[in-house]
């Protein structure tokens, strides 16, 4: 039967490829191609079928160089010590491939400008629509088209491995030389926004030309997705494109004399618009795409009426460098044009770090397990968060590269705002220039509503990257230019509002933030019982992937669990090189721990110690269709004591990144102690206990029909294993509903004895994890 399958898929195999390689190539380097492709998340066949339509003319010699020597150079390293998974950046199996034989190449060239700019499940759904009409209408060479699945992970698989070239610089240079025309040009999302029509007929109008360039042209009757056409057609296919109807000259890409490519630029088409909307859905027909004769008689055309363009977005990407910089031009430059080295710059992200600055002293974790209280309330409020403000200005600085950041400007903005609402009266003066400026386009709607808006959505992105660990290191990373970000919503609109109490930050606050803003899909929208079940630790995508920081071997006590870390590389599997974009929490049962009891230490004494310690880790990766699972299995031996009470000798826990971050994230960390001797703290000396207090030699509290133990502080004896603090965290974290008890860690830079100080001098009762 082995064999059968072999046979089928060479035959498979010899329809799509042609006989030349067919033959130039062994049976088993077929099937090896065929495997490495879909280990990486492409697929054979979905290849062939993309380069039948877009590999069909060679491209730029300038473009093809530059793009290889970016994407050419592979490098591993391994997700963390020990582990199965490694991060692999640059070219995998498709661009290897695609080195080698000119079609692909041009396939994935094309693949990858266009990704830049749109979804990728907006564009594989295109794709998969076009190729099903061209195989309607019978187009030569056209054959019933890939599942829209297979285009997808196609798409990703080129994305991943292409990430290291920008199309950010093809664009500006574009909008460089159409500002030179059209004074009042503005950036809108609908000139990235390709809609089904355009496409449908770029994908063979485009080619066209290239067969027969003197007989050909192709006009587009409005600037809809002008951007990523204009490097399609020009940049990539060498067609010179002409865009015309502008106020002043026609602006050319290429040779005037021979157009290839008209594009209508229509004033009529761009809604009047009082502010930038991103990403929100494309309602716009669009334009029409024609092929000509010379003389333009029509040939073949696209309308948009034959196509369904509602729900399309722009996702254009920028680097994280100057991301911020790009993201304040555009927004400004709405009804009125700002030079760049405009004065209000300067001001503006002075007021927007401090009001960061502000803001991030007003932080607090939202407990994922709230505690019941005496009252019946429920207590969400976890530990304040101590984010340095060194983090806000590293990140601010990447951000907005390029303006001129005065340090005096932020700290005096973040002292005022500290003090006053962000409201149009707490404004700056030196404002008001610019508002005057701008027309008011309905009542109620002042330009400073604007402005706060758009001050609120700027912080948002200086605070989620604040929260990433050496931030300074990510500058390239490709991520989606929106104000749709939702991340540190709850944090702003409590500090704009003025409340007294602290803002609540999620657990996986700013991983979600930079997650939305890398991936260009989401990924659990296809499965939401996959969704419940599952708690992500790692997305990637463009070739970076943000990680959780419990992802460091650490001891709990030295985990920030609200920062995340930011690496280069797609996840994949050492041994069975599968690449997936996702690292989720795995299940799995586990040997727990047989006794039920233990004894308690009571009294003025105790001796801080252990019940058991680890003696093994080991991690498993299951692969599934998008996402890895991952899982910690720890083994544990008992100490004597405790199996002299009846505890087992042996067991286990099951640990998992996502589970981690959340229970330490509902974890008290106590502040480090003055003392500066802490070589004794590793002895097993008595220490104070007192009579609210009870030591106990497990790391949970025994629930027995719902009583617990008196004392207002229970101390889980479980010092000096990381993992055995680990088992406590995760199995307290399950507890503290019924106990309504809160959790308290004692890090490594604090004695038991201020531990226990600690906690004592709060109010309510306490676990602390020893």
């Amino acid at each position: 039967m082995p064999s059968y399958a072999g046979f089928q898929l060479a035959l498979e195999l010899s329809n799509i490829l042609p006989v030349k390689e067919v033959t130039a190539f062994a049976y088993t380097a077929l099937l090896n191609l065929a495997r490495e492709l879909s280990n990486s998340g492409s697929d054979i066949f979905v290849e062939a079928d993309l380069a039948s339509i877009f590999g069909r003319s060679p491209i730029s010699r300038e473009l093809e160089k530059a793009f290889k020597d970016k994407v050419h150079i592979s490098t591993v390293t391994t997700l963390h010590e020990g582990s199965e998974i490694q991060l692999r950046t640059g070219a995998g199996p498709t661009v290897i491939r695609a080195f080698q034989d000119s079609r692909y190449f041009a396939t994935i060239v094309t693949l990858s400008a266009l990704s830049y700019f749109t979804p990728r499940d907006d564009l594989a759904r295109m794709i998969a629509n076009g190729m099903a009409k061209r195989a309607e209408a019978k187009i030569p060479g056209a054959s019933i088209p890939p599942a829209y699945e297979g285009i997808e992970k196609t798409l990703a698989a080129c994305s991943t491995q292409c990430g290291e070239f920008q199309w950010t610089p093809y664009r500006a240079e574009i909008e460089k030389r159409l500002r030179v025309s059209m004074r009042d040009y503005s950036w809108s999302p609908y000139y990235t926004r390709l809609t089904p029509a355009v496409l449908l007929g770029a994908m063979d109008f485009l080619y066209a030309i290239k067969h027969l360039p003197s007989h050909r042209i192709v006009t587009v009757s409005s600037q809809a997705g002008f951007i990523p056409l204009t490097i399609w057609a020009h940049y990539i296919l060498c067609l010179n494109v002409v865009i015309t109807g502008l106020p002043g000259e026609d602006v050319v890409f290429g040779n005037a004399e021979e157009p290839h490519v008209f594009i209508r630029w229509r004033r009529s088409d761009l809604p009047d618009r009082e502010e930038l909307n991103w990403n929100l859905e494309g309602n716009e027909e669009g334009p029409e795409i024609c092929l000509h004769e010379t003389d333009m008689t029509i040939l073949l055309t696209t309308k948009p009426e034959d196509h369904d363009s509602d729900s399309l977005y722009s996702a254009e990407r920028h680097n994280l460098a100057g991301y911020g910089t790009v993201f304040l031009r555009r927004s400004l430059n709405v009804d009125v044009i700002l030079s760049d080295d405009d004065s209000i710059y300067v001001e503006l992200v002075g007021l927007i770090v401090g009001f960061a600055v502000a803001a991030s002293q007003r932080m607090a974790r939202e407990l994922p397990d709230p505690i019941p209280q005496e009252s019946d309330e429920v207590e969400e409020t976890g530990q304040i968060i101590r984010l340095e403000s060194w983090r806000i200005i590293d990140a601010a600085k990447l951000l907005f590269a390029g303006i001129t950041m005065d340090p005096i400007l932020c700290w005096n903005y973040a002292k005022f705002y500290s003090e006053h609402r962000l409201s149009e009266h707490t404004l700056p003066a030196t404002f008001d220039s610019y508002f005057a400026g701008v027309p008011r386009h309905r009542p109620g709607f002042s330009p400073a509503d604007r402005m706060i808006r758009l001050i609120e959505s700027a912080t948002k992105h200086v605070l989620i990257f604040a929260h990433v660990v050496e931030v300074d290191k990510c500058g390239d990373m490709p991520i989606i230019l929106t104000d749709d970000v939702t991340s540190f919503t709850n944090l702003i609109r409590d500090v704009r509002e003025g409340n007294d109490h602290p803002g609540l930050v999620r657990w996986d606050e700013a991983f979600d933030g930079v997650s939305k803003l890398l991936s260009s899909a989401e990924f659990f929208s296809r499965d939401e019982r996959r969704r419940s079940l599952s708690t992500e630790s790692l997305c990637s995508d463009f070739g970076w992937s943000v990680l959780l920081n419990t992802y460091a071997d650490l001891d709990p006590g030295d985990i920030r669990p609200e920062l995340v870390r930011i690496r280069k590389g797609t996840p994949t599997h050492s041994e069975t090189e599968e690449r997936k974009l996702r690292i989720v929490d795995g299940n799995a049962v586990e040997r727990s721990a047989k006794s039920y009891v233990y004894p308690v230490e009571i009294g003025p004494e105790y001796t801080p110690r252990t019940f058991a310690k680890s003696t093994s880790k080991k991690e498993y990766y299951t692969t599934l269709s998008y996402e890895f699972q991952s899982i910690l299995f720890i083994s544990f031996e008992s100490t004597r004591e405790w199996q002299d009470h009846g505890g087992s000798k042996h067991f286990q826990q099951n640990l998992a990144y996502g589970k981690m971050a959340k229970h330490l994230f509902n974890t008290h960390l106590i502040p480090e102690c003055s003392h500066l001797n802490k070589s004794h703290w590793e002895q097993a000396n008595k220490t104070k206990l007192g009579p609210d207090a009870v030591a106990i030699l497990s790391g949970y509290e025994e629930l027995d029909d719902g009583i617990t133990m008196p004392q207002r502080i229970i101390i889980t004896l479980t010092k000096g294993d990381r993992y055995i603090r680990w088992h406590a965290i995760i199995y307290l974290a399950s507890e503290v509903y019924h106990s309504r008890r809160r959790m308290a860690l004692r890090p490594n830079s604090c004695c038991e004895p201020c531990a226990l100080d600690f906690v004592a001098s709060q109010p309510g009762k306490w676990y602390l994890i020893l």
